[in-house]
């Protein structure tokens, strides 16, 4: 941004005035070309404050901030830096570049100033192309030696002779075919031979000598290569063009990148073929040396034993979503070690081999279980399935009659996962292994899914798990209708909350939800629960309840229907005379004798509703009617008393109006956008404070390595002192020896 003679700098934090040439009376050293400016020379830009002896001449000021160019896929942008190398000419330098963070690639601004030449007219003597950081100039026959080899096209590896339409760099030796650079792309995105990282591979001269990740060939410093910035995998222009097999159908290739291995597939002929047996990686079928190359070729790799039919590969896709791993899609990929097949269990070669793989999660899936067919695929036949309520493979049984232990497996030990019912051996599918088993009819019925997202789990999706998942948790009930989980039966299940769902209490359906002025969420109504409910209220005051329950299951927060204070003392019902009040129950009357007052031990068989005229639960409030003895269960009068807790419109607010359905939305949407501003700003603290436990992390391991050292010191320092004390003991003994030595030779003497 320029302000009369001022300008602001985006690389410079201070504002940079123009210095005139008349005012230039000194050599000055422009920061972003390092270039020396004598007086004379052009108008200066420079710092205005004293202390900031920064310049920049009017070309270096006036640099775009990012440009595009021809070298590189990504955009460029202009840095200040004080030491770099730069990619395209591989020279160090120091001052403006222009750099792309993300691929690691540095440029200096003279070679991006370079003009780029887009298309390759006749006649056109020199050339600057991304191939090379020198200009490249036409190769002309002056000798009239046309046959003359000069060398090989730096892009096709082949023969290049003077007659050839080519261009060349004399000084680094060189040269390319006319043809093949107009061809070729500066960059390549995805591929396959590099599916770890999602970065571009340039294309350049390298600096270095390299060997190709592809071919596995060694080239020389100055050839031609695919980089990735990122990661330092280079190909050579061989290997990085390969066809592939969607860019042949009819015509056979005799090399072929494909997207399951990183090498190159090479057509097989019948003298390599004979070398070994070759099996197909994905129908395991050997290659048959009768077989025409035409009709179905096969292709290999032999410096990992790989080898697969055309037809093969074209019939696999290169990506699933499978049922036995349903949270991520799964990418065909040759494993880099040995792996466990998670289907079958089966062991793999690394390698040879190819997988299914989630490199997030570490799942892996050798090719038959990735491609199982389900019932709806295939026909009633089919003896191998993969179905969504199982993650390993399901045998039509009995395709033995002996389980994983090799014991025989009776008709008794085989209960449907669905129905629950006993499974004919003749009519259903299993995993002994798991001994999981499931009704053909209820296999080809059950439409559930795998995973699903459900309002009683909000945070986490919930998975369909067999019971051998569940039984390692300590809870082993339904967090809806607080039910046992059925050993046999399959549940909806979230390891990290030790969640579980009944299947049939996780499909969709029509709930009642009420509103609980003390309770954030809306509570739903259940009619019956299967196991004794606290209120979260009465902490069990009006005791335990399993009719009509309030619940929020995401909260763990209960509340009884007698609880809620819209709930009437007392309702005239249409099933008797009198009016009916609520009241604890038992009541003496029905306790059977003195030793049962407390009717801790009367069994429920005891206590009935005389609305229904089925057992009820002793210790839960009813409505009463003390005239008639007259008791009634709360769900057997829930007609009475729904209509309390909601309006005609909607819900009941704190002064008796019913709030409508508008209001009720309109309120929701405020307490979204008002939570939506409170998690924003509780991430920005977490954020905060994270950054700050990673600075203390990092500040304890060096308070940790500073006290290793110290510790270090020290025990060198008490060993140093030990040792130097035992050597000062020792020389004071042979001391003092010498000298007892020398006295006692003197006294001999005398003695003499």
């Amino acid at each position: 941004m320029e302000v009369g003679n001022t300008i602001k700098h985006f690389l410079h934090r201070h504002p940079l005035k123009l210095i005139e040439e008349e005012e230039v009376n000194h050599e000055f050293v422009c920061d972003g070309c390092e270039k020396s400016l004598s007086p004379g020379e052009g108008p200066i830009y420079g710092c205005t404050t004293a202390d900031c002896k920064f310049y920049l001449d009017k070309a270096c000021a006036q640099l775009p901030k990012q440009i595009q160019h021809c070298f590189h896929p990504c955009l460029l942008f202009l840095e200040l830096c004080h030491f770099f190398y730069c990619n395209v000419c591989f020279k160090f330098g120091n001052g403006f570049i222009y750099r792309c963070e993300r691929c690691n690639f540095d440029m200096h601004v003279e070679c991006a100033q370079r003009p780029n030449i887009k298309s390759i007219k006749d006649g056109e003597e020199v050339i600057q192309h991304f191939t090379h950081g020198h200009p490249l100039t036409q190769m002309v026959d002056e000798d009239g030696k046309k046959d003359l080899q000069v060398g090989y096209c730096g892009i096709c590896d082949q023969t290049l002779i003077c007659s050839a339409a080519a261009y060349g760099c004399e000084d680094c030796k060189f040269f390319v075919h006319k043809s093949c650079i107009i061809n070729i792309s500066p960059h390549i995105n995805n591929h396959l031979f590099h599916p770890s990282c999602h970065a571009p591979l340039i294309l350049l001269n390298t600096p270095f000598s390299y060997r190709c990740q592809g071919c596995d060939d060694k080239h020389a410093t100055g050839s031609l290569a695919f980089g990735c910035g990122k990661c330092a995998f280079q190909l050579d222009v061989k290997c990085a063009l390969l066809p592939t097999l969607d860019h042949f159908f009819k015509d056979i290739a005799d090399k072929i990148q494909y997207a399951g291995h990183k090498h190159p597939l090479v057509a097989l002929h019948d003298t390599v073929a004979s070398e070994v047996d070759h099996r197909c990686r994905v129908c395991e079928e050997k290659w048959s040396l009768e077989l025409e190359l035409d009709e179905d070729p096969c292709f290999g790799c032999k410096r990992c034993h790989l080898f697969l039919h055309k037809s093969c590969m074209m019939k696999i896709p290169q990506q699933i979503n499978h049922l036995f791993h349903p949270s991520c899609p799964l990418t065909l990929l040759t494993p880099p070690s040995s792996y466990k097949c998670a289907g079958c269990d089966d062991e793999h070669e690394p390698v040879s081999s190819l997988a299914y793989s989630c490199e997030k999660c570490g799942f892996q899936l050798d090719v038959k279980c990735a491609l199982l067919p389900t019932l709806e695929d295939q026909s009633k036949d089919a003896n191998k399935i993969q179905h969504v309520a199982h993650r390993h493979p399901l045998l039509a049984l009995p395709h033995n009659n002996k389980g994983a232990d090799n014991t025989i497996v009776s008709e008794v030990e085989y209960r449907c996962v669905v129905c629950g019912e006993k499974c004919p051996l003749e009519s259903c599918f299993g995993c002994e292994r798991c001994q999981f088993f499931i009704h053909r009819s209820c296999a080809i019925e059950f439409t559930t899914e795998a995973e699903i997202d459900h309002y009683s789990h909000p945070l986490h999706p919930l998975t369909l798990s067999s019971t051998a998942i569940v039984e390692s948790t300590t809870n082993r009930r339904c967090g809806e209708c607080l039910g046992s989980i059925d050993e046999f039966m399959l549940v909806y299940h979230c390891a990290k909350c030790n969640f579980n769902l009944h299947v049939d209490c996780a499909k969709s359906k029509q709930r009642l939800l009420v509103k609980y002025e003390s309770h954030s969420h809306h509570l739903t109504f259940f009619d019956k629960t299967q196991a004794v409910t606290r209120c979260s209220i009465c902490d069990g005051g009006h005791g335990a309840a399993l009719n009509c329950v309030f619940r929020c299951v995401a909260c763990d927060f209960n509340l009884h229907f007698y609880c809620h204070p819209s709930t009437p003392k007392t309702i005239t019902p249409k099933c008797h005379l009198h009016p009916l009040t609520l009241a604890k129950s038992p009541f003496e009357f029905e306790l059977i004798s003195p030793e049962y007052q407390d009717a801790s031990d009367q069994s429920d068989d005891e206590f009935y509703c005389d609305v229904c005229e089925e057992k009820r639960f002793k210790h839960e409030s009813v409505y009463y009617c003390k005239e008639c003895k007259f008791i009634a269960e709360t769900r057997c009068v829930i007609s009475e008393l729904l209509p309390c807790l909601t309006g005609s419109e909607g819900y009941p607010s704190g002064d008796d109006r019913a709030i409508s359905a508008d209001e009720e939305n309109s309120a929701l949407e405020a307490s979204i956008a008002k939570r939506t501003t409170e998690i924003a700003q509780l991430r920005d603290v977490e954020k905060s404070l994270k950054l700050k436990l990673d600075k203390l992390v990092a500040e304890l391991e060096t308070l940790k390595f500073k006290h290793n050292g110290v510790t270090s010191k020290l025990d060198q320092f008490e060993t140093d002192r030990v040792l130097w004390n035992y050597q000062l003991n020792y020389n004071l003994k042979r001391k003092m020896g010498a000298a007892e030595a020398s006295t006692s030779v003197h006294v001999t003497k005398s003695d003499g």
